[in-house]
C-alpha cells in the first residue's frame, strides 16, 4: 500500500509541473514574437528624427522626414503630425502651398476624422517648431510678402495665420487678432479662407442674454388739450430690462414728467389743481425694443409698449388726498445708444460674463387717454431723455 501511495503522489507532482511549464510564447501574436515595431512606434521614431534634424538645421532631411510622416505613416487610423505642427513646419520651410491646400480642403468631415485618429505620443516636436518660428518670424513674414507666386489674399491670410502663432495669447491680445481678422474679412468678403478665419482665428464673443438698468433725465413737451392746463418742465426715468443683445429687449420703466399748472382745473374727489402749482405725470410702462440697426458701437432701437399714468399735484395740500387722475398710455418711440465701455476681455474668456455701459438718447411719445370725465386733459407727451444704461450678461461666440 505504501508503494501505491508514493506512486500516486509522484504522478500528481509530474502532472502539475507539466501544466505549469506550458510555453506561453506560443500564445502571443506572430508580430510580437518577431519584435517588429508597431505603427505608433514607427511614428514616434520618425518624430524624434525630425526633432534631431530641426535642431541640427538639416533642412533637406527635415523636409524628407516631414513628408515621410504625412505621406508614409499617416493614414485613416493614425495621425503622425498635429494640425499646428504641420503649419509651423510649413512656415519654417517655406511650404506655404501646403498650408493653403490644407485650409482650402478643410471641412467638418476631415476634422471629425482627425479627432477619431490615434494621436502621436507626447514629445517636444511642437515646442521645437514653435521656438524656431518665433525666432524667425520676421524673416518668414518677409518671405511671404516677397513670394512671387502668392496672391495678395494668400499673403494676407498667411501673415494672419502666422501672427496667431507668434503673438502671446492672452484675452487682451486676442482682441488684436480679432481686429486683424475683421479687416481681412472686410477686404476679402466671401473669399476662399473666410470659413477658416471665422472658425479658427477670430474668437470674438458678444453679449447674449442680459439684464440691464437704466436711469436718466431730459426735457418734455405736451401737445393737445393737456397743454392748455399744464406745461411740461422735464422728465426722469428709471428702468430695468431683460433681452438678447443686438436683437431685442423688454423693459419695465417708471417715467416722471414734471409740469406747472397753467390754469385751474378739478381733479379726482373735487381737488382743485391751482394755477402756478406743481404737478406731475408718473407713468409705469412695459415696452418691447427691437434692436434693428447696428453700426460699430451704435445701436438704433424702435420700441412700442403700454403704460399706466397718474396725474397728481405736488403741492403739500394734496398729500393726504386722492386727487390723482388716471390714464391709459400707449408708449412708443426710438432710442440710439452708444456703447462707450466694452466688457473686460479677461472676464469674458474666463467667466463667460461681462458688463456693458452705454449712453443713449431716447425719444418717447406718450398719448394720454384720461377718460370721458377728463377729456379736456387728453393729449400727448413728447420726451427726449438722456440715459445711462448698464447691462450684465452672458457671452457667446460670434462667428
Amino acid at each position: 500500500m505504501r508503494y501505491v501511495i508514493i506512486f500516486l503522489l509522484a504522478c500528481i507532482f509530474i502532472t502539475s509541473n507539466g501544466i505549469a511549464q506550458v510555453d506561453t510564447l506560443k500564445l502571443l501574436p506572430e508580430a510580437i514574437l518577431e519584435d517588429k515595431a508597431t505603427f505608433s512606434e514607427q511614428i514616434t521614431k520618425a518624430r524624434y528624427r525630425l526633432i534631431d534634424y530641426l535642431i541640427s538645421n538639416d533642412t533637406t532631411k527635415s523636409i524628407e522626414t516631414f513628408h515621410y510622416l504625412i505621406q508614409g505613416l499617416e493614414n485613416e487610423h493614425y495621425l503622425a503630425l498635429g494640425w499646428h505642427e504641420k503649419f509651423l513646419f510649413s512656415f519654417l520651410m517655406d511650404q506655404y502651398r501646403y498650408i493653403l491646400s490644407e485650409v482650402y480642403n478643410l471641412n467638418e468631415a476631415t476634422i471629425e476624422a482627425m479627432k477619431n485618429k490615434i494621436w502621436p505620443r507626447g514629445d517636444q516636436l511642437y515646442e521645437v517648431l514653435y521656438k524656431k518660428v518665433i525666432k524667425n518670424s520676421q524673416l518668414i513674414t518677409a518671405h511671404i510678402e516677397n513670394h512671387p507666386q502668392l496672391t495678395a489674399e494668400e499673403k494676407q491670410f498667411l501673415k494672419l495665420v502666422l501672427h496667431t502663432y507668434t503673438i502671446e495669447r492672452t484675452p487682451e491680445s486676442n482682441e488684436t487678432i480679432n481686429k486683424e481678422a475683421d479687416a481681412f474679412l472686410k477686404e476679402y468678403p466671401n473669399g476662399a479662407y473666410e470659413g477658416y478665419v471665422r472658425n479658427y482665428i477670430r474668437y470674438r464673443y458678444v453679449m447674449d442674454k442680459y439684464i440691464g438698468f437704466a436711469m436718466g433725465g431730459g426735457v418734455s413737451a405736451f401737445t393737445g388739450k393737456i397743454n392748455n392746463y399744464i406745461g411740461a418742465k422735464g422728465n426722469v426715468i428709471l428702468e430695468i430690462s431683460y433681452g438678447k443683445s443686438h436683437s431685442y429687449h423688454f423693459t419695465f420703466s417708471i417715467m416722471g414728467n414734471f409740469a406747472d399748472v397753467k390754469q385751474n382745473f378739478t381733479g379726482h374727489g373735487g381737488y382743485v389743481f391751482n394755477k402756478d402749482s406743481s404737478a406731475g405725470i408718473t407713468t409705469f410702462g412695459l415696452a418691447f425694443f427691437y434692436d434693428r440697426w447696428h453700426i460699430q458701437r451704435f445701436v438704433f432701437s424702435p420700441f412700442i409698449g403700454i403704460g399706466w399714468s397718474s396725474l397728481s399735484s405736488h403741492s403739500h395740500e394734496a398729500e393726504s388726498k386722492d386727487e390723482s387722475i388716471y390714464a391709459t398710455t400707449p408708449w412708443m418711440g426710438f432710442e440710439c445708444a452708444w456703447n462707450f465701455r466694452k466688457p473686460n476681455a479677461r472676464d469674458i474668456y474666463t467667466l463667460g460674463l461681462g458688463a456693458n455701459m452705454s449712453l443713449a438718447v431716447r425719444y418717447s411719445f406718450l398719448p394720454y387717454l384720461f377718460g370721458k370725465n377728463y377729456n379736456f386733459l387728453n393729449g400727448a407727451s413728447h420726451a427726449l431723455t438722456f440715459c445711462l444704461i448698464m447691462q450684465l450678461g452672458t457671452f457667446t461666440r460670434d462667428y
